[in-house]
């Protein structure tokens, strides 16, 4: 079929499988993931609190860079900073439909459902074929580790709307040669750098691999990269003078990661060893990642049927040397660069850390299967690949909606806070809690306490809740008040001893035992 603006009956039956599919993304936010991850939390109730106050819960005003902290404890800093676009993105979003799981995650599924779209308007100027645009939307709708990490309130996939949407305005210019959408193609990178900190090394990286596109193609090179170098440099700057005019962010982030090579960091063995990793057929193909919180295990970071598309399309880019194929086999190679070069933690098989792999590879599968349906022969094997792909994916939406969920859980949220903060509200309902104190020991267990109340609207419990620190002597604790911690925490003997009684037990959402509420007597005393 050749190309035209205009899509043919049965690109159009596509299209609605596109847009079905697509839908996908947003249906049960507040339920798939079944729990609420720590990391989504601080995204969660920073934007909560820039949407009141234009402020973050650090009291800064408007801030570039959010620094994460245990809202419990004053003053407590992590040393770890987040970049700022996913806070700002979900603000409209708190601010109109209030703090939920669902309107946190909202945000980041509608940029995955944008990815898809985007996708599709790519492959409809690469591959001049409607029917292979709809294909490579379809295809990256159903790609399991962009399904499973869009669905969490996490700034892995911000980066990509402005990488695909850099590639489709390169695509553009090297069809027609506008001054206009290479410069569009600049900026994007440059605002990119404010998406997730693995931008700060891919961005520039995909920068010089634009000017090396413009220098090989048909147009005049000279003012179209200064256009694009310009427009890369706008936010650029921005970003150089934020970090120049924050010293302990520039600080705290340099000293989290391994950057550069000495006795006392990894060397260059082992960092080429990292990033050959992120082409392990088993990673990419069958397992998915080390982190169950970025794959199920039972599915790799694509469906197993993409594996021969790839080499086909591998195949086809070897024998056409097709510009825009060898981009993304260019982006593709760049995508694990940042964390071979920083080595931040748990680097191994994180799939989240590398999300600018997942379309490319989803791009060159389908060229793969463009040059499948050319040959009479394959055209059978290709189809029976599309099907694979379809009845595969129904294999693991099963699998992510059913039992993924109790294996992820204890990962996301291992006290299940939801249920505790439920359970605290309503012993308060029956009897006026004087205050809640929550153990230090758990994981994020002031952040999301934090989240919950906002959900429930009690910011009153929230103002009576205190942090309490396990491994010092406790404070004087008011009688009837209520502390929590895990089941498994050594205090709970103290406590009990103590003659605290158990007020309830809080089990994770596979019936594991998770934590524990214990009430103190009328005439609670100060352990020692």
């Amino acid at each position: 079929m050749a190309w035209s603006d205009r899509p043919d009956p049965l690109s159009r039956v596509g299209l609605i499988l596109v847009a079905l599919t697509s839908a996908f993304y947003l249906v049960g936010l507040d339920r798939f993931p079944v729990v609420l991850g720590g990391d989504e939390a601080q995204f969660a109730v920073h934007a909560a609190s820039l949407a009141e106050s234009g402020r973050d819960l650090n009291g800064t005003r408007l801030p570039i860079f959010i620094r994460i902290a245990d809202p419990l404890v004053p003053g407590n800093s992590s040393g770890i900073w987040y970049q700022p676009l996913l806070f700002y993105a979900m603000v409209p979003f708190v601010a109109i439909l209030g703090v939920s799981e669902w309107s946190v995650r909202l945000p980041v599924a509608l940029l995955a459902v944008a990815d898809v779209w985007l996708i599709y308007a790519i492959g409809r100027r690469w591959f001049r074929d409607e029917r292979y645009a709809v294909a490579a939307a379809l295809t990256m709708a159903v790609t399991p580790a962009h399904l499973i990490v869009s669905r969490q309130a996490l700034d892995y996939v911000a980066p990509l709307p402005f990488v695909l949407g850099w590639f489709l305005c390169l695509l553009h210019f090297l069809d027609t040669g506008r001054l206009r959408s290479i410069t569009l193609a600049g900026f994007l990178l440059g605002a990119a750098l404010f998406s997730y900190i693995a931008a700060w090394v891919l961005m520039p990286i995909l920068f010089l691999i634009t000017v090396l596109a413009i220098v090989r193609s048909a147009w005049p090179g000279g003012r179209a990269i200064t256009a694009c170098a310009a427009a890369f440099a706008i936010p650029a700057i921005l970003l150089a003078v934020a970090l120049l005019t924050n010293h302990e962010m520039l600080s705290n982030t340099l000293g989290r990661y391994d950057v550069g090579v000495t006795a006392s960091r990894p060397g260059l063995a082992e960092r080429a060893a990292l990033y050959w990793d992120y082409f392990n057929p088993s990673f990419l193909f069958f397992a998915g990642g080390s982190s169950p919180t970025q794959a199920t295990s039972r599915a790799g970071v694509f469906l197993l049927a993409l594996l021969p598309l790839i080499l086909i399309g591998l195949r086809e880019i070897w024998r056409t040397r097709s510009d825009r194929a060898m981009i993304a086999i260019a982006v593709i190679a760049a995508a694990p660069l940042p964390i071979a070069l920083t080595m931040p933690p748990a680097a191994a098989y994180s799939i989240a850390r590398a999300m600018t792999m997942v379309p490319f590879g989803v791009l060159i599968a389908v060229f793969g299967l463009q040059a499948m349906m050319r040959e009479r022969r394959s055209r059978i094997v290709g189809a029976a690949l599309l099907l694979a792909i379809a009845l595969q994916f129904v294999r693991f939406a099963v699998d992510y909606r059913g039992d993924y969920q109790l294996r992820v859980a204890p990962r996301l949220d291992p006290a299940n806070v939801r249920a505790i903060a439920d359970t605290v509200i309503a012993e308060d309902a029956r009897r006026s809690v004087p205050a809640v104190y929550m153990s230090d020991n758990i994981d994020d267990g002031g952040v999301r306490w934090r989240f919950y109340m906002l959900k429930r609207a009690r910011r009153d419990l929230w103002d009576r809740t205190r942090s309490l620190n396990a491994a010092h002597p406790l404070p004087a604790i008011e009688p009837g008040a209520l502390v929590v911690c895990y089941a498994s925490d050594p205090i709970t003997s103290r406590l009990m001893n103590d003659r605290y009684g158990v007020a309830a037990a809080i089990a994770g959402v596979a019936g594991e035992p998770a934590a524990l509420i214990l009430r103190a007597p009328e005439s609670s005393r100060a352990l020692q």
